[in-house]
């Protein structure tokens, strides 16, 4: 993304128009990680999550939220745990 801050303006402007825009929600992730804003994507990230309206949505927002700790929050014990959870609930 050459200007990640226009990005990031652009994608809440399509959130404004359809707030359940699963697309954008996760673009809006990986724009908050590469701006350093790491809670922010780790919000977005939980609140897609939660959102999660069948078992195999859940499972694979799961593993992105694993993403999201290593990549952006550095924290790879937290990203382990979340993926051995995510193994145990559908092995």
């Amino acid at each position: 993304m050459p200007n990640p801050q226009r990005a990031e303006l652009s994608y809440r402007e399509v959130l404004k128009r359809l707030p359940n825009d699963v697309g954008a929600m996760e673009r809006l992730v990986h724009v908050h990680g590469g701006l350093g804003d790491t809670q922010k994507a780790l919000e977005i990230q939980t609140e897609l999550l939660n959102r999660a309206g069948t078992p195999e949505e859940k499972r694979d927002r799961t593993i992105e939220l694993s993403r999201v700790q290593e990549d952006f929050l550095k924290d790879r014990r937290k990203a382990e745990a979340t993926l051995d959870k995510a193994r145990k609930t559908w092995p």
